[in-house]
């Protein structure tokens, strides 16, 4: 639950962004990993209905999560070979 920075009610949150009478994609921002692989994070928007306040956010929970995963499975992979060198 995100709090108006404002006024401190509470904001909608989960909206994106659309411009009017063009289509367009969803918002991302793109991070580059060390392999050079794009990672992105898709970009949410939230407001509060009482003074109007509106503000961008990833979902860095999810984000974080996926990374971990991913470096976790390139750990073993690594870890892996380096014991079929040993052996």
């Amino acid at each position: 639950m995100r709090m108006c920075l404002r006024c401190k009610h509470e904001m909608v949150e989960n909206c994106y962004i659309q411009e009017q009478g063009v289509s367009i994609s969803d918002v991302v921002i793109v991070e580059k990993d060390e392999d050079y692989k794009k990672i992105l994070h898709p970009v949410k928007a939230a407001y509060c209905p009482k003074c109007g306040y509106t503000e961008f956010y990833i979902n860095v929970e999810k984000s974080s999560a996926e990374k971990k995963a991913k470096d976790d499975f390139v750990s073993r992979i690594n870890r892996a070979s380096i014991m079929e060198e040993i052996d």
